[in-house]
């Protein structure tokens, strides 16, 4: 009950609100209707005496030089407070933009101030990294300059620690070898069975194609003489390849 009670409440705070959103949207309305309707009234009112005054002005159309004076009467009334509530207009269009590009000169200023704090952090940072780089390679005694030495000390320090990325390629490479072995030592073992053998499977022989090696990147390979595994009738054995991990000096 009591739960209910506090819905019923919250609903009716939310009706509150929305009926007080409309009244004021209402309010506004009508206050935009009632500026409304007092332009229309000027402007009829206007239209109006424009009439009138060209009625007067017609009236006059046999008398050439009271029409003449009456037409500049007419446009001194008319036109001319027509052309200073339009000067009055362009020059309040011109201190608006005036004042709008004043603000745009202001922001723009301040975030280049912004900009050029920012560099200037990021060179005290740049140095200071050149710093650090510097001392480091005075401590490891290595200088760019010494070009394939900086490089080999690099190796031997960076060197305990293998290369996740090489040790995955070296294992790509130890079954590729292998696999290339077995296909070597049973295309050996067909050979050996004769050209009976070889004249009968022939075909298949042709199609037979070796499995790529896999491109590797400063890899040590080592391997057992083919030939001699051959001539014993042996499958040939290959060395499995391992990653080089140098101690620190």
């Amino acid at each position: 009950m009591e739960g209910e009670l506090e819905r019923f409440n919250q609903q009716n705070g939310a009706l509150d609100l929305n009926n007080e959103e409309l009244k004021e949207k209402l309010k506004a309305t009508l206050g935009e209707l009632k500026s409304e309707r007092e332009m229309r009234r000027n402007i009829q009112a206007t239209v109006k005496r424009f009439r009138t005054d060209i009625y007067n002005v017609v009236g006059k159309i046999q008398e050439p030089k009271a029409l003449k004076e009456g037409i500049l009467e007419l446009y001194k009334k008319h036109i001319q407070n027509d052309m200073s509530s339009e000067v009055m207009l362009a020059e309040e269009m011109q201190r608006e933009f005036s004042r709008q590009r004043d603000h745009l000169e202001r922001t723009l200023a301040g975030e280049n101030m912004g900009l050029i704090e920012e560099i200037n952090k990021l060179r005290v940072e740049l140095r200071n990294t050149r710093h650090r780089v510097h001392d480091l390679e005075s401590t490891l005694g290595i200088s760019r300059r010494q070009g394939k030495k900086a490089q080999e000390i690099l190796e031997r320090i960076t060197g305990a620690r293998p290369n996740p990325m090489i040790v995955a390629e070296l294992e790509q490479a130890n079954r590729t070898l292998h696999e290339q072995s077995n296909f070597i030592y049973g295309l050996q073992q067909r050979i050996r069975l004769g050209s009976q053998y070889c004249d009968d499977n022939a075909n298949n022989l042709s199609e037979l194609e070796l499995p790529p090696l896999q491109p590797s990147n400063d890899e040590d390979e080592t391997y057992v003489d083919r030939r001699a595994a051959s001539e014993k009738g042996a499958q040939p054995k290959f060395e499995t390849l391992s990653p080089k991990v140098n101690s620190v000096e």
